[in-house]
């Protein structure tokens, strides 16, 4: 049964809780890597996004005449869509799994496991998504490393990276959890999924650096989640700057609290919503 405290949503106090969930890590990818041709074979888009957009922006800089655009070169635009290109299109299909299990009843047999239903999906969801995304990002990097060159090795950078993009698709995982779990009380959840997608492909920097939005609409995006999902982590390895590294992840962790708590209450109300209807 999911326990009443958030505490429990973010991790158990029992000594070797936290080894059941790294062993369901461990399962998705090995799930994943018996199958990594498929794997392979759908990165194939990656190449053809990635290609696409090395002659869109090489263009682009040739047209404007400029070697660099509110502080962004062409090798920085191309890297940093690497990064916000392969974390999208490494995502599992959570929030439809989330949407079928509830839909279907399963999320029943769920309740007497011993284990944390948010957690277990977290750690299937992860598992998956490290195999896809360790084939997407350096497919896309030996793209554009082929076109602009490599970035400079920096450490710091490097490592604020793996931070930045951990912190990110955590808080990407949280937000499909919460439009999942809605399934408790609408008849389709993939619809909200599609608007939210949408959203995060505008508002968070998929497509484009927000350094490059009119101010208004730049302002609005800082003030949602979306931005420290893509964007951030985007920025950190195209464009790595200490002050604005160390304030993402200070937003990410606020944000992840944020919807830590949310997923935990919608949890709750829709175990409750189950346990009275009956479902």
């Amino acid at each position: 049964m999911f326990t009443s405290s958030v505490a429990a949503t973010v991790g158990e106090r029992r000594p070797l809780a936290a080894a059941k969930y790294l062993e369901v890590f461990k399962i998705s990818v090995i799930n994943q890597l018996a199958y990594i041709y498929d794997v392979f074979v759908g990165s194939f888009f990656m190449l053809v996004v990635m290609y696409v957009f090395v002659q869109l922006w090489r263009t682009t800089f040739a047209v404007t005449g400029q070697r660099a655009i509110d502080g962004f070169d062409l090798g920085q635009v191309l890297w940093y869509l690497v990064v916000t290109e392969s974390m999208v299109s490494s995502v599992p299909r959570l929030t439809r799994k989330l949407d079928t299990e509830v839909k279907s009843g399963d999320v029943a047999y769920s309740l007497n496991k011993p284990y944390n239903y948010i957690l277990f999906h977290y750690a299937g969801f992860l598992g998956e998504w490290t195999v896809k995304f360790g084939v997407n990002f350096p497919l896309g990097a030996a793209i554009v490393g082929s076109a602009v060159g490599p970035l400079p090795f920096l450490p710091l950078a490097w490592l604020g990276q793996v931070l930045a993009i951990l912190g990110g698709i955590t808080l990407f995982f949280l937000n499909m959890a919460s439009l999942g779990l809605l399934a408790f009380w609408v008849e389709d959840a993939s619809a909200l999924y599609l608007i939210y997608e949408r959203s995060l492909w505008i508002l968070g920097g998929m497509l484009i650096p927000l350094d490059f939005f009119p101010p208004a609409w730049r302002a609005v995006a800082e003030w949602l989640p979306f931005n420290h999902i893509l964007y951030g982590p985007g920025r950190t390895l195209a464009h790595f700057q200490p002050a604005r590294f160390w304030s993402l992840l200070w937003h990410q962790a606020a944000w992840i609290i944020f919807f830590t708590v949310l997923v935990s209450l919608l949890y709750r109300a829709g175990v409750r919503r189950l346990n009275v209807n009956g479902g």
